[in-house]
């Protein structure tokens, strides 16, 4: 592992941490989304009392599934940042937010997926070559994905943003860009798909509205493999920029401390937390 600044800094106590973490690639295995290589460090965080937060381009359903697979009761952001969900009791202010039939606490940053829709069906978003997630079948989701159907189903239903596979050449994604951008919206280059949202949704903006949630919790680390994290890693007070099998290691910068880990997805993962809980004051 090698970090830009000394490793050997005392951090505040975890209990004032708020981690934020990708899923994809980060905490789970870019192969099998195995968490399993960090199960032992999630439960080292959890006893240390630091919030964990999933910070991810999955949606609500898939999120819910893998929180009570890991026993997480954190808040946790959806959908690349465009959804924040909060659990009741999760020591976050929920004054004024709308309340969900699954009894979380949601807000939204931006609009929400039919209008994003409906915009990339309208000229001239649609004479671009490219195929969402509204076009698949959940089978067609799973092949590109290796998500067993079941999975693919929960991956298939968005609330505020569009995952596609880019079929144009690359000299037009700028084109592309700049078209959404006119209409307010923007992409992101994910591990295995471009993301479109409202131009106001953001893991990092997500990230800087939960924080003035937080009772007591004013820290911020942040974890991810990819471009789409960096953002959410340049806005941490610590950045962990964890090891992919399939690309580079994504360019950001923490504004304390950043940590390139020397495994792979979960497994740099808890390499580089079982560090930040070993820097701790209080350890």
């Amino acid at each position: 592992m090698t970090t830009q600044t000394d490793a050997g800094r005392t951090l505040p106590p975890a209990s004032r941490w708020l981690l934020f973490t990708d899923l994809d690639g980060t905490l789970l295995d870019h192969h099998d989304y195995s968490h399993a290589a960090a199960d032992a460090s999630l439960s080292r965080l959890r006893g240390a009392g630091a919030a964990c937060i999933f910070c991810s381009s999955k949606t609500r359903r898939e999120i819910l599934g893998l929180r009570k697979d890991m026993d997480n009761r954190d808040p946790f952001i959806v959908e690349n940042g465009a959804g924040i969900f909060l659990p009741p009791g999760a020591q976050f202010d929920v004054s004024g937010l709308d309340r969900t039939g699954d009894g979380l606490y949601r807000h939204s940053l931006g609009r929400g997926r039919d209008e994003l829709l409906a915009c990339l069906n309208e000229p001239p978003l649609r004479h671009f070559a490219w195929r969402g997630f509204a076009q698949m079948d959940p089978g067609e989701i799973a092949e590109h994905t290796g998500l067993s159907l079941k999975a693919a189903q929960d991956a298939a239903w968005r609330e505020f943003c569009e995952p596609m596979i880019w079929l144009d050449g690359d000299d037009r994604l700028g084109e592309f860009g700049d078209a959404l951008q006119a209409r307010g919206l923007r992409c992101l280059r994910g591990g295995r798909f471009l993301h479109v949202m409202d131009a106001q949704a953001g893991k990092d903006r997500a990230m800087a509205w939960l924080r003035t949630r937080a009772r007591g919790r004013d820290f911020c680390i942040a974890l991810g493999d990819s471009d789409n994290d960096r953002e959410m890693l340049d806005a941490a007070d610590i950045a962990v920029l964890v090891r992919s099998p399939v690309r580079d290691y994504p360019p950001a910068q923490g504004r304390i401390q950043t940590i390139q880990t020397r495994g792979y997805g979960p497994a740099g993962w808890a390499e580089a937390v079982q560090q930040l809980l070993d820097q701790q004051s209080g350890h």
